[in-house]
């Protein structure tokens, strides 16, 4: 028995069908969820720059102090 060659065009037509299908059954957030969590994201980098930030230059005094030569 002779097995059928698959072309790259059907390949690519059933990889496209398959993803369909599969983008059908996504459970995509309402705009309020995006909305909050996109907040929330936004608030937490920012707070988290600003302890980095705070810290940065705790240590660079530190380091300044510890090195200066008397």
């Amino acid at each position: 028995m002779e097995e059928k060659k698959v072309g790259l065009v059907d390949k690519i037509k059933n990889y496209l069908k398959e993803t369909q299908a599969e983008m059908r059954k996504v459970a995509w957030p309402n705009r309020k969820y995006v909305w909050t969590a996109t907040s929330i994201i936004v608030i937490m980098v920012f707070a988290l720059a600003g302890l980095l930030m705070v810290v940065d230059y705790g240590l660079s005094r530190a380091i300044v102090m510890l090195t200066r030569v008397r």
